[in-house]
């Protein structure tokens, strides 16, 4: 039990740190021009501190990563190379990291530049300054959420994630409720509104947990002076095995496909106004767009985490099989066919909480206080937790 309590410290210090980062200003900014900014509802996330760009460069350069190994034989060979490969994988992903943080860091310079005021130093130093401290801030959160996985409870990456979602909450909450109060939404749409989030929350849950178990069997082993029994045993498939990437990348694109249009609008492109029209959030053509890339999405990165045939494989060199199936081909073709039919279910999934969200949310009179991508990552979190102090109950109660 001290080594779980110590776990819970260590994640709850780290993100501590973490939140503290998101009150520290950029250098070279005059506070009395930020506090105007404060007072002008800017949420957290700008807040021009030195964690202001999150981790979300990671998590795109993660993703960048693991979608090119699609294309590219020398990254397929390093993620099967074993540990030298993942950490070359690694470095890689850190470098990229560092590239889109400069990148995000510069813009975010330039911005603030442009604002009268704010910055009380040389642009040029400014500049040089600001990459410097969001890009370290970022790489900073990306060791520190190694540190998390490795010493804490949790996958640190889905916990920065969460930080914001839910320090951000208690005021979402707040401002439905005083609408409620206002007078601005009747008790029947405050029920409904309740109702649906709940509602959505247990569906979320239950699909999360949803598992298709394959059943392996396993003859009696002799692993050097160790005799191991016949044993039978079964491998879990998840519904949602691509966790919440479909949706971050969906969402991304939706909004880089509309910025590209607004773009195209400024420089008196007429064929772009009426397509961005259409796209607008709630119109029919965004909900369909948005299906159609969340399931494009849904399908490709579940094929590229799981690959059946390396599955067979390795069942093969462990000596287990499925049924009456003969190690190899066979069996490879029954995964397949199993992981077929789960991967297409589970981008269907997506593609209904998704859609049902943003046709809810587009229709309520008010915003909702939380996203359906919030949401998300909320529960994918917050299981992930249960079952790593689940897991430490057991081996506390065994030893």
């Amino acid at each position: 039990m001290m080594g779980l309590a110590w776990r819970i410290a260590f994640t709850v210090g780290a993100l501590l740190v973490y939140r503290f980062g998101t009150f520290v200003p950029l250098p070279g900014i005059d506070p009395a021009a930020l506090a105007e900014l404060y007072r002008a509802n800017l949420n957290s996330i700008h807040r021009l501190a030195i964690f202001a760009l999150g981790i979300l460069p990671y998590v795109s350069a993660a993703i960048i990563l693991q979608l090119l190994t699609l294309v590219s034989g020398r990254l397929r060979a390093l993620k099967r190379s074993g540990d030298r490969g993942r950490r070359s994988i690694d470095r890689m992903t850190r470098l990229l990291t560092a590239l889109l943080a400069a990148g995000q860091a510069a813009g975010v310079a330039v911005g603030l530049e442009s604002v009268p005021g704010i910055v009380v130093v040389p642009p040029w130093l400014f500049t040089i300054s600001t990459i410097l401290t969001l890009t370290g801030g970022t790489l900073f959160l990306v060791w520190l959420s190694e540190q998390i996985t490795l010493r804490g409870l949790g996958n640190g990456l889905v916990l920065m994630l969460l930080v914001p979602i839910f320090t951000a909450l208690p005021n979402r909450v707040a401002e439905v409720l005083e609408a409620g109060r206002r007078g601005d939404l009747s008790s029947d749409r405050m029920n409904t509104l309740v109702l649906f989030v709940v509602g959505f929350a247990v569906f979320v849950v239950l699909m999360e947990r949803a598992r298709r178990f394959i059943r392996i069997d396993y003859p009696e082993r002799r692993i050097g002076a160790r005799t191991f029994a016949a044993q039978t045993t079964d491998l879990p498939l998840k519904l949602n095995g691509a966790g919440i990437i479909p949706v971050l990348l969906a969402s991304g694109t939706m909004s880089g496909l509309v910025a590209l249009l607004n773009f195209a609008v400024g420089q008196g492109a007429s064929w772009a106004t009426a397509i961005a029209v259409s796209l607008r959030y709630g119109q029919p053509l965004h909900l369909i767009v948005y299906a159609l890339l969340l399931f494009g999405f849904a399908i490709l990165y579940t094929a590229l985490l799981f690959d059946p045939e390396e599955m067979a494989d390795s069942l093969k060199k462990h000596d287990g099989s499925i049924a009456t199936l003969e190690p190899g081909e066979a069996t490879a073709a029954y995964i397949d066919r199993i992981f077929s039919r789960i991967m297409l279910a589970g981008a269907c999934y997506l593609v209904i909480v998704m859609v049902l969200w943003e046709m809810f949310a587009a229709r309520f009179p008010a915003p909702l206080p939380i996203g359906a991508v919030s949401l998300l990552i909320a529960v994918c979190a917050t299981l992930d937790l249960d079952g790593e102090v689940q897991a430490y109950m057991r081996r506390a109660r065994e030893a």
